[in-house]
């Protein structure tokens, strides 16, 4: 919490059970009191930039019963729910169905992945009025899958994009629009190449809405943020596309941002009004302290696990 507060940006803390292997929970206790607390004590106003949501792990992890008791708690506290179903070896628990059939599915909760649930499972969420998340290049390295745009556009299903695993995949969501694009345009010729006809391509303006829009709406943050409307807050990105990785400048300025730009070419940051980067450059953050952190914390770390760090 202290280090999305430090950061400066628009962020969602989601407070869940810490799970040591699948279906085993790290201890007995759950984390009922510690969430109540921490509501208290930096969650106390909804008008902040930092919000708090909760990160159930799901009937595919623990149980339907606990599932239950998560998603009752999470609405009797006024926060959001964000939990994954869908994942490859567990998809035949059939979470979303369980869920459905006991009446806890609602707006309130994002599921994420989602890559191998069954049709009558993302109908059940679209019913709902839930929300879904994909880490497209997380769950294609992982051997989860490739995500199915095609599949969830046709139950009414806008996808966000999300990151997953930060251990392995770049933190940035260009790398996520440029493998969720690259899954649809491969998806769609495996299945011209079966069926004939014509590929339904995903445009690029679609990919930039689900990295935006979608997000600000699943993370309950759209008549706050997500698109530059009056009376929102003035989160706003600006690409430098005078930069060389970008020219020559096209004439589709989402096509450059989606399928050329990288981190490197986002010059200007506002988060509420307030510059965060300025012509390339974080404002107000020692990059040399958080590098010695950074550093610090990973040599600790392998060295608790008693692991040999590689030169």
């Amino acid at each position: 919490i202290k280090g999305l507060k430090d950061s400066g940006i628009r962020g969602i803390f989601g407070h869940g059970d810490a799970v040591t292997s699948w279906l085993k929970p790290q201890n007995d206790q759950r984390h009922i009191d510690d969430i109540k607390r921490i509501q208290k004590q930096y969650f106390s106003s909804d008008d902040q930039l930092l919000t708090l949501a909760m990160a159930v792990a799901g009937p595919e992890f623990f149980t339907l019963e606990a599932t239950i008791d998560d998603i009752k708690l999470a609405r009797e506290m006024g926060i959001r729910i964000s939990m994954h179903v869908g994942v490859p070896g567990f998809a035949k628990f059939r979470a979303v169905a369980r869920l459905n059939e006991a009446g806890m599915l609602g707006p309130d909760i994002t599921h994420i992945h989602t890559l191998h649930c069954t049709d009558d499972e993302l109908k059940m969420i679209a019913d709902s009025g839930g929300t879904i998340s994909t880490s497209p290049a997380t769950e294609i390295i992982s051997g989860h899958g490739f995500p199915s745009v095609q599949r969830w556009l046709r139950y009414g299903l806008r996808p966000s994009l999300s990151v997953d695993n930060e251990t392995r995949i770049p933190p940035d969501l260009f790398t996520q629009m440029r493998a969720l694009l690259s899954s649809d345009r491969e998806l769609e010729t495996i299945r011209v190449a079966k069926e004939g006809g014509k590929p339904t391509l995903l445009p690029t303006r679609d990919v930039l809405e689900f990295a935006t829009v979608q997000g600000a709406r699943a993370t309950g943050l759209d008549r706050r943020t997500g698109t530059i409307t009056p009376g929102k807050r003035a989160d706003v990105i600006l690409i430098d596309l005078d930069d060389v990785a970008v020219i020559p400048r096209i004439k589709d300025p989402v096509g450059t941002a989606l399928l050329i730009a990288h981190p490197g070419n986002v010059s200007w940051v506002f988060v509420d009004g307030i510059v965060r980067k300025r012509e390339g450059r974080l404002v107000g953050v020692n990059i040399d302290n958080i590098r010695k952190q950074a550093q610090g914390s990973y040599e600790y770390l392998y060295a608790k696990a008693g692991l040999r760090q590689a030169n």
